[in-house]
């Protein structure tokens, strides 16, 4: 059900479709604004709007953009007319089956794009470090198809446990996370061009902290500037607070919901990468 991306009140659609060329954006009856200002807008604006995390823009993908647009009696006559004429129950089966597909292939090709860069920022990070300058590009991969569908699977299971959003979709929990990381990546990215070796020193320091038995050194070193891991820090820490920023507007629960359910998702994806560790 399309949603008003202000108020979150449920309307029966957010734009009507009078022609190829006009759409028209529909007032919400609840806080008399435009229902949804980013239908007919570019795909990189709605970009620059997820990677700072605007809550509308998660709302306008998630809600609106596959059924928020009604077709004017107009619109549907012409359309018919040069498709051909069909019953009404071909037409509305037809309809559900290519909403239903339609979110399965957008949400793998966004994952796979999602995944092929996580694994390319990793591996770009780790080319300067001798101890892993031989590793393929595809044990990177590998490595993080299992972290998020690992990290997918713990966080649907947590929703499902705790009975939150108990009328939101699988389909709509896992491009929650995936519109979310788009910041995360952004930031991985920067790291990249700014500098590309830091990963794999600061992998190396923070494993040799963990041998540390005295805290307070190991708190002291890890602070320093030279040996922070600041692609770990994006990764996960800076990962975690986008998605669980994105499941809460996806959700509309309190914070400490989604905080269990983002540190449901790390647990399995901990327990999911120590065990391929271990064969690779």
């Amino acid at each position: 059900m399309a949603i008003c991306i202000h108020c979150q009140s449920p309307v029966s659609y957010v734009a009507t479709k009078y022609s190829l060329a006009d759409t028209r954006i529909e007032l919400c009856p609840n806080c008399r604004k435009l229902s949804d200002p980013y239908i007919g807008k570019r795909n990189i604006s709605l970009l620059k709007d997820l990677v700072v995390l605007k809550p509308g823009v998660l709302r306008h993908l998630l809600f609106n953009r596959a059924d928020g647009v009604a077709l004017s009696e107009r619109f549907r006559l012409v359309s018919n007319g040069r498709n051909g004429r069909s019953n009404n129950h071909s037409r509305a089966a037809s309809a559900s089956f290519r909403s239903n597909t339609s979110g399965t292939i957008h949400l793998a090709r966004l994952a796979s794009i999602l995944i092929v860069a996580d694994a390319f920022v990793q591996w770009v990070h780790c080319l300067h470090d001798s101890h892993h300058s031989l590793t393929s590009f595809f044990d990177f991969l590998f490595t993080a198809l299992v972290d998020a569908v690992a990290y997918h699977f713990g966080v649907i299971i947590a929703v499902r446990a705790l009975k939150a959003g108990s009328h939101i979709s699988t389909t709509q929990i896992s491009l929650a996370i995936l519109y979310s990381s788009f910041a995360k990546l952004f930031l991985l990215l920067l790291l990249v061009i700014a500098d590309p070796s830091s990963g794999g020193h600061a992998r190396h320091a923070r494993q040799a902290r963990q041998a540390h038995t005295n805290l307070l050194q190991h708190l002291y070193t890890a602070l320093d500037d030279n040996q922070i891991d600041r692609p770990w820090i994006v990764n996960t820490i800076v990962g975690g607070m986008s998605a669980g920023f994105g499941l809460r507007v996806l959700l509309n629960t309190p914070p400490i919901t989604s905080t269990l359910v983002i540190l449901a998702g790390w647990a399995t994806r901990s327990l999911a990468l120590h065990v391929v560790q271990l064969y690779l």
